[in-house]
């Protein structure tokens, strides 16, 4: 599945991540909109489904949710045994640590043990529903802010409840993850040691939800800073932000005012952002260009003409 997936998307967008095209995406005139409407929903979702987003508050335990869906929608189902190979193909997470993730949905009753066991020798388990509603609405989000820049994106966004819709798009979307993960390198060097702390995506979403709405996006003047609100909003310490918050300015990516009530995110962190979200909405689109003839879209129509792949 995951070859195929990668095989077709190279033949269908060659060079799906050239500078070209990153730049291109970034100078769109809807993208910055498109960007903070991802940071918006985002925290929205979280704090519409704070027992479920809770366990998946860092890019690895994120990663491992992604796999465990992926898994149970396709041939195989879910296992322990599948979860640790498929960790094998990336250096998102070691197959140790996503196991003990998978511990910790079980105890949540985010995945359980299916009432059948065709092999004996290796436990089938089975994602219940809240964890399957986090990444449907999670998903909307990044496929509607990618329509602002796609009107392609726009039918998708519109059909998103239709039966089978996000099964089989999610899949296809994860499947491409995977095998293309040595490929491209979703948070660069500074944005990827943030990302692996534990709630070091939200921590950064609320600063930029923060800005100033006249402010561009990322935003470059300073925003408001408390440690204690932000501990508080995510279920972290005050001390656990300050350390991230900390690691982030001895990387040159943020800047704390004297006393620490605003902080400025540097140029470096605000390209690094960009790039982030530039990877992620033209992987969204070249995903839908693969499946789209597999899906049951409603006709929709959308203000913007730009599309970023040709």
């Amino acid at each position: 599945m995951t070859a195929e997936v990668g095989e077709r998307i190279e033949v269908l967008v060659p060079d799906p991540f050239a500078p070209a095209r990153i730049e291109a995406i970034k100078a769109a005139p809807a993208f910055q909109t498109a960007m903070r409407r991802s940071f918006r929903g985002a925290l929205s979702c979280y704090e519409a489904d704070p027992l479920t987003s809770n366990t998946l508050k860092d890019a690895g335990r994120d990663y491992t949710g992604w796999l465990c869906c992926y898994l149970h929608l396709t041939d195989g189902g879910l296992t322990l045994a599948r979860l640790r190979e498929l960790c094998g193909r990336s250096s998102f997470i070691s197959a140790n640590a996503a196991e003990a993730v998978l511990g910790q949905m079980r105890d949540r009753d985010l995945v359980v043990v299916a009432p059948e066991q065709p092999n004996r020798r290796e436990i089938r388990l089975l994602v219940t529903p809240p964890l399957l509603h986090n990444y449907r609405e999670r998903f909307r989000v990044e496929i509607e802010s990618a329509a602002l820049l796609d009107d392609r994106m726009a039918r998708l966004a519109a059909s998103w409840d239709r039966p089978g819709v996000f099964e089989t798009y999610f899949t296809a979307y994860v499947g491409g993850v995977v095998m293309g993960a040595s490929a491209y390198d979703p948070a660069q060097p500074g944005m990827w040691s943030l990302f692996s702390h534990h709630a070091g995506p939200l921590i950064l979403m609320r600063i930029c939800d923060g800005a100033d709405e006249d402010d561009v996006f990322p935003p470059a003047r300073p925003a408001p800073l408390s440690l204690s609100a932000i501990a508080q909003a995510f279920g972290v310490s005050r001390t656990h932000v300050a350390r991230v918050i900390a690691e982030s300015e001895a990387e040159g990516l943020m800047t704390r005012s004297p006393g620490g009530r605003s902080i400025t995110l540097e140029p470096a962190m605000r390209d690094r952002i960009s790039f982030f979200f530039a990877v992620v909405y033209i992987l969204a689109t070249m995903v839908f260009v693969w499946v789209e003839d597999q899906l049951d879209l409603v006709d929709a129509s959308t203000g913007a003409n730009y599309r970023f792949l040709r």
